[in-house]
């Protein structure tokens, strides 16, 4: 049974992805007006592991992932005062309760463009306590934080600046950004590849080719830039190799692949593809061409039963959605393995499944994790 790779939970995995960043920051030059004057800055990009980037002042201002207020997000915090702003991912659902009466088709704008709405500012003791709110493509930031009264020429500013420079991942590739770390095979025609994306960029990949009898490894890192819709730009720069034929001469090549899903449950497996087609720009031969004769491959990972039935008579009942009155779809007897997603969340005491080809949900209190 194919699906599509959109479908929200087939991409809900149990980990998070450090979004890609390089060994040096980028950086780049720009000037703010503070009290009618221009002043030069140098902005440096920050990549949150949440899918958004921007840009801050990192002589002025220190930008980490942590908690505030009872909330996980991002932090700009000033170095020379206990000035802040957090930024924090929330759903459509909490963006609209936020806008209120301000902006209520939020959703439909920001499918158009990029929309920021200044929710309250509210001066007390001494400091001004602010909310807005980030929207663009069906993502959602809500930016909050305090600055000192006086600093309206100062720190206001430059948060100001980093909330207009703020670039949001789209819900759908965010997903595909973290279903990407992990390892992908494939076997085929006296050919094997393994290529593992490691959450922090760098990249592995192990050749081996039968007929020649030839087998050999690389390494380098990786980059991955989504696309609106269901490719994107997947960069492989390999630049070291145990290949002979390589031995003594300079090896980094650097492929440019369109890349998309496309996954199906067969026997309550979860089989993903990772489809690289002949590359966008490519200097140099790549190990796929030498290895296999096309830089086309189609890599899959596959994710297996993980959770099994407990705490019944005989069965449980698999829910159409998440609610004991809506329609059985099927009978999951006791001990039976399911592909459960309890990442997607235990909303109204149910999770996500799939059982012999069929998804639904389950009461959580019937499942239990197993190897």
């Amino acid at each position: 049974m194919k699906k599509k790779a959109a479908l929200p939970f087939l991409f809900v995995i149990s980990f998070l992805l450090l979004f890609l960043s390089t060994s040096s920051a980028e950086t780049r030059q720009g000037v703010i007006l503070l009290e009618g004057m221009e002043n030069p800055i140098t902005e440096t990009l920050y990549q949150s592991q949440d899918g958004f980037s921007f840009w801050y002042v990192s002589d002025d201002f220190r930008a980490y992932h942590g908690e505030m207020e009872n909330t996980d997000g991002d932090i700009i915090a000033s170095l020379y005062s206990d000035d802040y702003m957090l930024l924090s991912r929330i759903s459509e659902d909490e963006a609209l309760e936020y806008a209120g009466e301000l902006h209520p088709d939020i959703a439909e704008q920001s499918e158009a463009s990029p929309l920021h709405l200044d929710v309250s500012r509210k001066p007390l003791n001494g400091k001004v306590h602010f909310q807005a709110l980030i929207a663009d493509k069906g993502s959602y930031l809500l930016a909050s934080g305090e600055y000192y009264a006086e600093a309206e020429e100062g720190t206001a500013k430059y948060f100001q600046r980093v909330m207009d420079s703020v670039t949001l991942i789209s819900e759908y590739d965010l997903q595909f950004l973290r279903e990407l770390p992990g390892t992908w095979t494939e076997e085929s025609d006296g050919a094997e590849f393994s290529l593992t994306l490691g959450e922090n960029g760098s990249m592995s990949l192990f050749c081996r080719n039968t007929e020649r009898g030839s087998a050999y490894s690389c390494n380098g890192i990786w980059s991955y830039d989504p696309v609106p819709g269901y490719t994107g730009q997947l960069t492989l720069h390999f630049t070291s190799t145990d290949n002979p034929l390589k031995a003594g001469s300079a090896y980094s090549v650097e492929c440019v692949y369109a890349a998309y899903t496309e996954s199906w449950v067969e026997d309550d497996t979860l089989v993903t593809f990772l489809i690289l087609n002949p590359p966008i720009s490519c200097s140099g031969v790549s190990p796929f061409e030498e290895t296999w004769g096309d830089n086309s491959a189609s890599l899959c990972k596959k994710q297996g039963p993980n959770m099994r039935v407990v705490n019944c008579k005989s069965f449980v009942s698999l829910r159409e959605t998440r609610s004991v009155s809506s329609k059985r779809l099927a009978k999951v007897p006791l001990g039976a393995l399911v592909l459960a997603f309890p990442e997607a969340g235990d909303e109204n005491g149910f999770i996500s499944c799939v059982y012999h080809d069929q998804e639904g949900y389950i009461l959580s209190e019937y499942l239990q994790k197993t190897e």
